[in-house]
């Protein structure tokens, strides 16, 4: 998924910074920077839900065509939040 993050970052970041715009996307020199960035983040189902569970407002968003990402990806981050981290909220 880095790639495709990647891609998104970097492209909102340049039109962004174009029109001098505050916003949370930056360029980012390649992978080990975007992870240093911490703006992506890749949970296990099981950390996911160990930290909805702590938020006062338990709230995720997602957005998975992220850059580009091919639809199978896509597909199985979704399904696999729906098995593994839905049912905990009942």
């Amino acid at each position: 998924m880095a790639p495709y993050f990647l891609h998104e970052t970097n492209a909102y970041g340049v039109w962004q910074a174009q029109d001098d715009v505050a916003a949370p996307f930056r360029t980012a020199e390649g992978l080990a920077e975007l992870r240093r960035g911490g703006q992506y983040r890749v949970l296990t189902p099981e950390e996911f839900v160990t930290e909805l569970k702590s938020a006062p407002r338990p709230f995720t968003q997602f957005h998975p065509l992220c850059g580009g990402m091919p639809m199978d990806l896509a597909w199985s981050s979704l399904r696999l939040f729906e098995r593994e981290v839905l049912p905990a909220f009942g």
